[in-house]
């Protein structure tokens, strides 16, 4: 045996690239690590991996044990010479040994080594029988610690991978290992000039790390201006290392499923008519034909799929057509509603699409403005005014999520029906149409068509359109004023959305519902159901697409508790959003809460100029904006009962309490009044309602403060609540005139007097004089003398 039978270019690694190439250490460390560990070292991809390269970098610089090389052949019968060849010119045999003919010798001599060598074989897909590889299985097993083989090939060798996995004796380089890190495409087109951070991310974003294709792109940003990566850049790569290796029947099954990004091999067998599709995939994937297994599919590798649409449109335009409308069927079937609006718009059948969504249920999507119905409105965002009630009804779903009123009406009246429809249809009708009423401001009309639309909700059973029915008719009920049956209403919607598991929906309600339970003075609850919302928000919704009624639940609880600081913070949340200022009710509760907290802080001003026209003049919003506006609390205004039809809250009891406690006390009924105080401040005490001593009267406050029984009640209150008031009062009134022998007192207490110089003056006991000053102290509506002093001053007493 001689290695003349061999050509040299076989039995060496081949030189340098012409092209200069990005060291990847990682790489080499991978494939040191893998030989030292395994006796078989598998680098295993398709064309253009840079497996070639990469193997024989590693062979040229490494040093610790003698490396053989052998690129591969096509002929069957000189496997074992020309392994002989290849460890000879590695130097660990004699290449003249006449007696290394066959495995079993070979491996009797690698025995004898002093150290292990290592034989790369390279482009082992180029192989054609079995037998050699059942020779190099045979080499392995006999040859034991004193042979490594280090194996390149586009496709996986017809060895028992399985279980030399499961021995531990295989080490395994892919595709994911080889493919190209950002880092490292930004590095390659720096060879070539090209370093925009956008070019680079084009890149490595377009051809998904290959080798290959990155150096091809670097290639065509360098010929052209650097930036922009023309279409089809791999083409010819691409056609003549993949495309041409392929057999006819391989070429058309790719072309057919090439028009979908993800592959489930049902859907691969409806558009390439091929039962055997899942055996097709699979085998494809084996042989490293750019299809890749993910997650239960497959998928074609990005550029080979740029490029069979090309070679798809080229050879068979008319197929296109068809391949979509089954591409369609299929997603609509399995409810993939955006794959299936997708390419039904593509081929222009835009009821078609418009039906996916219908019979789908995709309308909640639509009016919820989820991720999915994001998704459907843009690709039906050219669909025109067909002549088709899915159409109209879908057209009419889409004006209702951008807040367009007008539109929305007129779709939905060309979308009448005086035929059979199913029952998808109706209950998206349904949905629409309450929405609709929802979105124009009309409490009336919002709850008439939700009450209308029950039963036909019900009898379809749809959750998502259930619960999306049930949230606009609780916020009707919300801005008619009907607290009690707004909770009620949105609870149901809340437990509805939740089994409908549509997270966005559940979310909205419960938002409103935390609203609502503010509104009726149900504090801790709505915290509760408003910090949940906030909660739930921060785990998958964009700061600018939470709802707005969890930051005014928070503004409303903020307020009653008189916590300012916060209910600013929570507005200044709310008017950063969409849904603020295109929905009646959150702008109408926005207006509401801006003019409390202006007033709060002694703004009256501003308050007043603050009003806006956000709700029909007859309503509960209306009439508390402009309330508070005019400094006056609501039940002040005219409507002393209720917030609106048949609620009333803690904070208004109290209100009432109050101001009948001040008429009271005026009338001398002091034992009413501080009944009334105490039953006051228990109310307010559970919920910690501070707003209405906020805003009482100086002598309310007065009484508190010198009343023993009170001041205990009144604990939770703070003591700067019991001195300081709404901004908006004057000085406290006279409780009672003062007698002469106490004008007397007064004036010597603002001479500085002591109580005992007082007693002396007067020629009465000290403890008279304390009765007196106690006495001056009550009816002034102060707490200590310096404050009646000045007091005094204030009415020109002294």
């Amino acid at each position: 045996m001689t290695d003349s039978a061999v050509p040299p270019d076989r039995i060496r690694p081949p030189g340098p690239p012409p092209f200069r190439v990005v060291q990847r250490p990682r790489l080499l460390d991978l494939i040191s690590r893998g030989v030292r560990e395994a006796p078989l070292t598998l680098v295993s991809a398709g064309a253009g991996s840079g497996k070639t390269v990469l193997t024989a970098a590693w062979a040229r610089h490494h040093r610790r044990t003698p490396v053989a090389w052998l690129s591969l052949s096509d002929r069957d019968d000189t496997f074992i010479p020309d392994v002989c060849s290849a460890l000879a010119g590695a130097g660990v045999l004699d290449a003249d040994d006449p007696h290394l003919t066959d495995v079993e010798a070979l491996s009797a001599h690698l025995l004898l080594l002093d150290e292990p060598v290592v034989l790369v074989l390279d482009a082992a897909d180029r192989v054609r029988r079995q037998v050699v590889f059942e020779q190099l299985g045979r080499l392995l097993d006999a040859a034991g610690e004193r042979l490594r083989v280090l194996m390149t090939t586009r496709a996986d060798p017809p060895l028992p991978l399985h279980r030399l996995r499961l021995e531990g004796t295989v080490s395994e380089i892919r595709s994911d290992d080889l493919a190209f890190t950002a880092a490292e495409v930004g590095a390659l087109l720096g060879v070539h000039d090209i370093e925009a951070p956008e070019a680079v991310q084009e890149v490595f974003e377009r051809t998904e790390g290959w080798a290959a294709g990155v150096r091809l792109a670097g290639l065509a940003l360098w010929a052209g201006d650097h930036k922009t990566l023309p279409t089809g850049f791999a083409a010819d790569y691409l056609a003549a290392e993949v495309f041409a290796d392929l057999d006819r029947d391989d070429r058309d099954f790719l072309l057919r499923i090439s028009l979908v990004d993800e592959l489930p091999a049902e859907l691969a067998a409806a558009l390439a008519d091929r039962p055997d599709a899942d055996t097709v995939l699979r085998r494809m994937a084996i042989g490293n034909t750019f299809v890749q297994p993910v997650h239960g599919h497959y998928r074609i590798h990005g550029l080979v799929r740029e490029f069979l649409r090309a070679e798809l449109a080229r050879t068979l335009p008319g197929a296109i057509d068809d391949l979509r409308r089954r591409a369609a069927d299929w997603y609509g079937a399995n409810g993939r509603l955006v794959q299936a609006v997708s390419h039904a718009a593509e081929t222009g059948d835009w009821e078609r699409a418009a039906g996916f969504v219908v019979n789908g249920l995709g309308v909640g999507d639509l009016l919820l403005r989820t991720g999915v119905g994001t998704e459907l409105a843009r690709g039906l965002s050219d669909m025109p005014a067909v002549d088709s009630v899915d159409v109209q009804l879908v057209r009419a779903a889409i004006a209702v999520a951008n807040d367009d009123v007008t539109a929305a009406r007129q779709h939905l009246a060309e979308c009448a029906v005086d035929h059979p429809v199913s029952g998808d249809w109706s209950a998206s009708a349904a949905a629409v149409t309450t929405l609709l009423y929802d979105k124009s401001g009309s409490v009336d009309q919002t709850l008439l068509a939700a009450r209308a639309q029950r039963e036909e909700l019900a009898a379809h059973g749809n959750a998502v359109l259930n619960a999306l029915v049930l949230g606009a008719e609780g916020k009707a009920h919300l801005r008619g004023g009907d607290l009690d049956v707004a909770c009620a209403v949105l609870t149901d919607a809340v437990r509805t959305a939740a089994t409908g598991d549509c997270a966005d929906l559940r979310l909205l309600c419960l938002a409103t519902l935390a609203l609502a339970e503010a509104c009726r003075g149900h504090l801790s609850r709505a915290q509760g159901l408003a910090d949940t919302a906030e909660r739930l928000a921060a785990e998958s919704v964009a700061a600018a697409e939470r709802p707005a009624a969890t930051h005014l639940a928070h503004a409303w609880v903020a307020l009653e508790r008189q916590d300012l600081a916060g209910a600013q913070q929570s507005l200044d949340r709310a008017r950063r959003l969409r849904e603020t200022h295109s929905d009646h009710l959150f702008s109408s509760m926005f207006s509401l809460l801006s003019v409390r907290l202006m007033r709060d802080r002694g703004d009256r001003i501003g308050a007043r100029g603050a009003l806006a026209d956000p709700e029909p003049p007859d309503s509960w919003l209306r009439r508390s904006i402009d309330a508070e506006a005019a400094g006056v609390g609501p039940d002040r205004a005219g409507r002393h009962d209720t917030t609106g039809r048949g609620t009333i809250t803690a904070s208004q009891q109290m209100q009432k309490l109050l101001d009948q406690a001040l008429a009271e006390w005026l009338d001398g009924n002091v034992r009413d009044g501080r009944s009334d105080i105490a039953k006051a401040l228990s109310l307010g005490r559970a919920e910690r309602l501070r707003r209405p001593f906020a805003h009482t009267s100086a002598r309310i406050r007065a009484i508190i403060r010198n009343d023993a029984a009170l001041r205990s009640l009144a604990g939770w209150l703070g003591p700067d609540e019991l001195t300081t008031g709404d901004p908006s009062d004057g000085p406290a009134p006279i409780v009672e005139e003062l007698s002469e022998r106490e004008l007397e007192v007064l004036r010597l207490l603002a001479a500085l007097r002591t109580t005992t110089e007082i007693a002396a003056e007067l020629f009465i006991s000290v403890n008279t004089v304390k009765s007196h000053i106690r006495n001056i102290l009550r009816k002034l509506s102060v707490s200590s003398r310096n404050e009646s002093v000045r007091r005094a001053w204030d009415l020109n007493l002294i």
